[in-house]
């Protein structure tokens, strides 16, 4: 699901503090991403939300180099996904 390669895409809400840190780890690790601020798009909103089978935003999707998408979730399943693919990473020495 997630490699070096992937670009993230975000489904947010302006006043959403989760949407927001996101942005921030998105933005500390360095990594790709798009933020679409739904605020103005309630039923686009609520398509993704049946879509996906999620309540809440943010909508993290992870975007792999050659088109495939993997819904993450919100903020607390970005930050473990992440943790999870940087343990499995070879230590460099």
């Amino acid at each position: 699901m997630f490699s070096e390669g992937n670009t993230f895409h975000v489904y947010s809400k302006s006043d959403c503090p989760f949407c927001d840190k996101v942005v921030e780890v998105l933005r500390e690790k360095k990594r790709e991403f798009t933020v679409t601020v739904m605020d103005d798009a309630p039923v686009r909103l609520h398509e993704l939300k049946t879509a996906y089978e999620w309540e809440t935003v943010p909508i993290v999707i992870a975007c792999a180099p050659h088109g495939e998408k993997y819904f993450i979730g919100g903020y607390t399943d970005l930050v473990t996904a992440m943790e999870q693919y940087e343990q499995e990473q070879p230590k460099e020495e």
